[in-house]
Protein backbone atom coordinates (compact mmCIF):
# COMPACT_ATOMS: atom_id res chain seq x y z
CA UNK A 1 0.00 0.00 0.00
CA UNK A 2 1.40 3.46 -0.66
CA UNK A 3 2.23 5.90 2.16
CA UNK A 4 1.12 9.72 1.48
CA UNK A 5 3.40 12.33 1.21
CA UNK A 6 2.90 14.86 4.18
CA UNK A 7 0.92 17.51 1.64
CA UNK A 8 -1.36 14.77 1.10
CA UNK A 9 -1.76 13.48 4.91
CA UNK A 10 -2.31 17.44 5.90
CA UNK A 11 -4.96 17.74 3.00
CA UNK A 12 -6.76 14.15 4.29
CA UNK A 13 -6.68 15.68 7.93
CA UNK A 14 -8.16 19.18 6.77
CA UNK A 15 -10.68 17.44 4.97
CA UNK A 16 -12.23 14.74 7.63
CA UNK A 17 -11.95 17.73 10.09
CA UNK A 18 -13.85 19.90 7.96
CA UNK A 19 -16.35 16.56 7.29
CA UNK A 20 -16.68 16.00 11.23
CA UNK A 21 -17.63 19.93 12.10
CA UNK A 22 -20.03 20.05 8.76
CA UNK A 23 -22.14 16.60 9.93
CA UNK A 24 -22.15 17.86 13.26
CA UNK A 25 -24.63 19.97 12.90
CA UNK A 26 -27.15 18.17 10.42
CA UNK A 27 -30.43 17.00 11.57
CA UNK A 28 -32.36 14.42 9.91
CA UNK A 29 -36.28 14.92 9.10
CA UNK A 30 -38.47 17.86 9.82
CA UNK A 31 -39.27 18.91 13.29
CA UNK A 32 -42.54 17.74 14.55
CA UNK A 33 -44.87 19.86 16.79
CA UNK A 34 -45.18 19.10 20.35
CA UNK A 35 -47.51 16.35 21.66
CA UNK A 36 -48.85 15.98 25.14
CA UNK A 37 -48.03 12.71 26.39
CA UNK A 38 -51.70 12.10 27.00
CA UNK A 39 -51.92 12.17 22.92
CA UNK A 40 -48.89 9.78 22.66
CA UNK A 41 -50.73 7.49 25.45
CA UNK A 42 -53.72 7.83 22.93
CA UNK A 43 -52.09 7.06 19.59
CA UNK A 44 -50.87 3.93 21.04
CA UNK A 45 -53.16 2.83 23.21
CA UNK A 46 -53.18 -1.04 21.81
CA UNK A 47 -49.68 -1.28 21.85
CA UNK A 48 -48.70 -2.64 25.71
CA UNK A 49 -45.44 -1.13 25.85
CA UNK A 50 -46.83 2.33 25.73
CA UNK A 51 -49.36 1.26 28.75
CA UNK A 52 -48.28 3.25 31.60
CA UNK A 53 -45.76 6.06 29.73
CA UNK A 54 -45.77 8.91 32.17
CA UNK A 55 -45.10 6.24 34.88
CA UNK A 56 -42.04 4.80 33.44
CA UNK A 57 -40.93 8.08 31.86
CA UNK A 58 -41.28 9.47 35.72
CA UNK A 59 -39.84 6.66 37.36
CA UNK A 60 -36.57 6.72 35.00
CA UNK A 61 -36.02 10.05 35.63
CA UNK A 62 -36.75 9.74 39.49
CA UNK A 63 -33.94 6.95 38.87
CA UNK A 64 -31.37 9.37 37.18
CA UNK A 65 -32.04 12.55 39.46
CA UNK A 66 -32.59 10.61 42.52
CA UNK A 67 -35.47 12.48 43.66
CA UNK A 68 -39.18 11.96 42.68
CA UNK A 69 -40.06 13.12 39.12
CA UNK A 70 -43.60 12.52 38.09
CA UNK A 71 -45.52 13.65 34.79
CA UNK A 72 -49.25 14.86 34.31
CA UNK A 73 -51.01 13.69 30.95
CA UNK A 74 -50.54 17.53 29.84
CA UNK A 75 -47.04 17.46 29.88
CA UNK A 76 -45.94 18.36 26.13
CA UNK A 77 -42.59 16.80 24.87
CA UNK A 78 -41.14 16.70 21.18
CA UNK A 79 -41.58 14.03 19.32
CA UNK A 80 -39.00 13.06 16.56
Amino acid sequence: MAELSDSESEDAQLITESASEQFQRITVGSPLPSMTLAEIERNHQDDIAWTGLRKKIGKAFTGYFSRRIAFNSNDEVLVQ
